[in-house]
C-alpha cells in the first residue's frame, strides 16, 4: 500500500533578523497548529528534545510531528528506528484516540514493513507490543482506547502463546471480548507467522460463515507459507475467481516475514503481470497491482525490475497508472534505506 503522505509546498527563504541573538529554544515546532501546507524538518536540538516534550505539545500539534516524522522517515531524513522507539513511548502517554490509531497503523505498514532494516524489525515489533501491552495493563475497561491498544498488540506480537491464548479462551486486556472481528485478527497474525493451520481456519469460517468471516479466512489462506505457490497459481491464472476472492488471496500473499520465501516471486511478479492483466477488467486490475505488488521487496533489484516494465508504452492503463505510484513508493524507500 502507498505511504501516507501529508500535503506540502515550497516557498522562498523567510528570514527573521528579530530572532538573532535570542536563546535558542529546546525544541521549535514550525507551522504551529497546522496552519498551512508545509513539509517542516527538527533540527539536532529539537529531534533530542522531542521525545522529553511531546506529550506536552497540544493534540493538533502532536499529531503534526508524526505526520512530519514520517515524510522524514520516507524522505531518509528520520531513522525508522528513531521514529519506533518514539512511539513505544508515545504509547504509554497518549490520550488522543485517532493519534494512536493513526500512528500505530504507520509505524507497523510504513515504518517497520518497509523502510525498517529487515535485521531490526523483528526487536522493533517486540519493543511496540511491550509498550501497546504496559498500556493496556492501566486500561479501564470502558476506554474505548483499549481496542486500539489491542488491534495493535496482535499486530506487532510475535508472541504464538499470547495469540494462542485467546483464541483459547484466555481473558483479552482492558476487559475486552475477542469478538468475531478480533479472533480472526489473532488467526491471520498466527497464519503471518505459521503457526495455524488450514483445518483450523475452515474449522473456524464453518463456525461462522459471512461475508466477512470468508474474506479473513481466504488472507489466512494465502499467508500460510505453505500455500504461496497454490495462492499465486490462483491469482495469476484463475480468471474465474471473483474479485473480492483475487483480492484477499493478493493481499494475504506478501507478509514481511516472509521476505526470503516470497523472494522467487518478485520477479515473477513484473514478468507474469501483463498476462495476468489481459484476464481482469480495469477496475479489478487497479486494485489486484495494488495487493499484488511486491511492496516490501525494498531492493534496487526490485526498482530495477519495476522500472523496465513501467517503461513500456503498451501496457494496460490500470497497470501503467497504478503501477507508477507504487514504484515511486519503491524510489522512496530505497532511497531511504541508502541513505
Amino acid at each position: 500500500m502507498g505511504t501516507r503522505r501529508c500535503g506540502c509546498t515550497s516557498t522562498a527563504r523567510t528570514e527573521l533578523p528579530e530572532l538573532v541573538g535570542k536563546p535558542a529554544p529546546e525544541f521549535l515546532l514550525l507551522n504551529e497548529n497546522d496552519l498551512t501546507y508545509a513539509k517542516i524538518r527538527f533540527d539536532d536540538t529539537s529531534r533530542a528534545n522531542l521525545p522529553d516534550v511531546l506529550a506536552d505539545l497540544a493534540p493538533i500539534n502532536r499529531a503534526m510531528v508524526w505526520c512530519s516524522l514520517l515524510l522524514g522517515v520516507v524522505d531518509g531524513t528520520t531513522d525508522p528506528a528513531y521514529h519506533l522507539d518514539l512511539v513505544t513511548r508515545m504509547l504509554a502517554v497518549e490520550t488522543e484516540l485517532s493519534i494512536v490509531i493513526e500512528v500505530l497503523e504507520q509505524a507497523r505498514i510504513d515504518v517497520a514493513d518497509r523502510f525498517l532494516d529487515a535485521g531490526l524489525r523483528p526487536a522493533a515489533l517486540a519493543r511496540v507490543a511491550d509498550a501497546a501491552r504496559a498500556r493496556l495493563a492501566d486500561v479501564k475497561p470502558d476506554d474505548e482506547l483499549g481496542l486500539a491498544l489491542f488491534r495493535g498488540l496482535i499486530e506487532f506480537t510475535a508472541d504464538v502463546a499470547e495469540l494462542r491464548g485467546w483464541l483459547d479462551g484466555g481473558q483479552p486486556p482492558a476487559g475486552l471480548t475477542l469478538d468475531a472481528d478480533l479472533a480472526w485478527r489473532v488467526r491471520y497474525r498466527l497464519a503471518v507467522l505459521g503457526e495455524l493451520t488450514e483445518a483450523e481456519i475452515d474449522t473456524a469460517y464453518q463456525a461462522d460463515p459471512s461475508t466477512d468471516t470468508e474474506q479473513f479466512a481466504i488472507k489466512a489462506r494465502a499467508a500460510l507459507p505453505a500455500n504461496k505457490e497454490s495462492v499465486w497459481r490462483d491469482i495469476t491464472t484463475d480468471a474465474s475467481l471473483s474479485s473480492y476472492h483475487l483480492w484477499a488471496r493478493a493481499e494475504g500473499f506478501w507478509q514481511p516475514e516472509q521476505r526470503e520465501l516470497t523472494e522467487p516471486y518478485v520477479e515473477r511478479f513484473f514478468r507474469e503481470i501483463v498476462e495476468v492483466a489481459a484476464l481482469r477488467s480495469d477496475k479489478v486490475l487497479d486494485t489486484l497491482v495494488l495487493f499484488l505488488y511486491p511492496r516490501y521487496a525494498g531492493t534496487a533489484r526490485t526498482l530495477e525490475l519495476a522500472n523496465e516494465l513501467f517503461a513500456q508504452d503498451d501496457l494496460p492503463l490500470p497497470l501503467r497508472r497504478r503501477g507508477a505510484d507504487l514504484t515511486d513508493d519503491l524510489r522512496r524507500v530505497v532511497l531511504a534505506r541508502q541513505r
